[in-house]
């Protein structure tokens, strides 16, 4: 059991370190944000409260960014948007237990707002994001028609 786990993280950080060196800046520090949330996410300390929180403020951060780019069509932000979406989107904005961080953060009601709305504005920018990547993607296949 212990060599098939060896053999399975070792084949995922592979893949993981090949994908990051392949992508974009943007999409490099989304895959390496995701990375780290997932394994501070699992589960988490009390002392991890102010790292997770900057690590989803900058994801967001990255977001409006590849945005911007998306706007204008940029392959580099297109193709970004289309592989965070293949692996589930921002996997930190699901079922988030709001209640249990603010215990054991020891997050103040408006520290969890925060995080509240942080977590809202990345789901409806990452929403957006995905519109705007469908209407490139219907935009240039109707193109070629």
């Amino acid at each position: 059991m212990t060599n098939f786990c060896t053999v399975l993280c070792s084949s995922f950080i592979f893949s993981w370190i090949i994908s990051c060196f392949l992508a974009s800046n943007e999409l490099q520090q989304i895959l390496v944000l995701r990375g780290n949330l997932s394994l501070l996410l699992e589960e988490p300390k009390k002392e991890d409260g102010e790292e997770i929180f900057k690590l989803v403020s900058d994801y967001y951060d990255i977001l409006r960014k590849v945005k911007v780019g998306a706007i204008i069509r940029n392959p580099e932000d297109i193709e970004t948007i289309r592989v965070i979406s293949t692996k589930g989107g921002p996997q930190h904005i699901d079922d988030v237990p709001y209640n249990h961080y603010a215990k054991l953060f020891h997050w103040s009601t408006n520290k969890i707002a925060k995080y509240r709305d942080l977590i809202d504005s990345t789901q409806k920018l990452f929403d957006n994001l995905v519109d705007i990547a469908t209407e490139n993607r219907t935009m240039y296949s109707s193109n070629a028609s």
